[in-house]
């Protein structure tokens, strides 16, 4: 037991002596801290996964480190490096899935940095934009928050915006602007998650989001027709969320547009039930039935 990582994880029992609790686990249970077993450091030099470990059980079950714990982290974060990917990836998923995930970014920061360095630059990088109230970091940690626990979504607002401190330019009057940081977020998001030995299916899935997360059609039946042929029926549906958790972490002066998102989605799950045809697959008619009646072949 004075081997395992944290004291919730350090219990045992058997029947005849009952719970074997040396390092007061349950009471640490019960207050919902996390602090590990004896030397913090010592712990994290063993296995430095236990970082990562350490964020998940905050992020999913609401738990708060102890002190020791956060400084040893810290410390220690540097050992990350040496871990494998796949093995920082599936500890990754988890803890970004939790209820608790933003608050554990900030305090995690460090950590979370050395396993995706290119989010450094986000963490105190000021937006100076009317459309903003929070950095590009505690922007994002709210967008993980504010979007459901699933994989893609949340691995999509991890990364959505990482690229405004690469592509930022300031004008005259001091605003800050990041044009393209669609694209290049996109771009940035495909080589970390490759990095990370993450499927090629859930980063094509990702990568596909963050590139459209910022068009916003306007809620009439041919404008989001027009932009269902870009992203199709499914896309468009996990579009909703990113936007609704965008917009949730932007300055409170533009949640007026909370409303047109909803009518967009209701366009959206309208059209879907009509069968409004988004891929050429999609047509009651194809180039054979066009042949049979007599059109010539060819591009015309």
């Amino acid at each position: 037991l004075a081997r395992r990582d944290f004291t919730v994880n350090a219990m045992a029992y058997r029947p005849d002596t009952g719970l074997i609790d040396p390092f007061c686990g349950q009471k640490d249970l019960q207050r919902k801290v996390l602090s590990c077993v004896g030397d913090a450091e010592k712990r994290f030099s063993e296995d430095a996964l236990r970082i990562l470990r350490a964020m998940r059980f905050c992020s999913t079950l609401g738990f708060s480190a102890d002190v020791a714990l956060m400084q040893a982290a810290d410390m220690c974060a540097p050992l990350l490096q040496k871990i494998s990917a796949e093995r920082i990836f599936a500890e990754l998923v988890k803890f970004i899935c939790g209820k608790y995930a933003g608050a554990v970014m900030h305090q995690f920061a460090k950590p979370l940095c050395t396993v995706i360095p290119e989010l450094a630059p986000a963490v105190d990088f000021d937006q100076k934009n009317p459309h903003h109230v929070y950095t590009v970091y505690g922007h994002i940690a709210a967008t993980v928050d504010a979007c459901p626990q699933s994989k893609v979504l949340r691995l999509t607002m991890l990364l959505h915006d990482i690229a405004k401190p690469y592509v930022m330019t300031e004008d005259e009057n001091g605003i800050r602007h990041f044009r393209g940081h669609q694209e290049r977020s996109a771009g940035m998001a495909r080589e970390i998650l490759t990095r990370l030995a993450c499927d090629k299916k859930t980063i094509d899935k990702v990568c596909r989001l963050i590139l459209y997360h910022d068009i916003r059609p306007a809620a009439d039946r041919v404008s989001v027709h027009r932009y269902l042929l870009q992203v199709g029926y499914e896309d468009a549906l996990l579009l909703v969320h990113v936007r609704r958790a965008d917009l949730s972490a932007q300055a409170p002066a533009y949640h007026f547009q909370f409303p047109l998102i909803d009518q967009t989605e209701e366009i959206i799950r309208s059209l879907q039930r009509e069968g409004a045809p988004v891929r050429v697959q999609d047509l009651a008619v194809n180039g054979g039935d066009l042949l049979s009646l007599g059109v010539p072949s060819g591009p015309q």
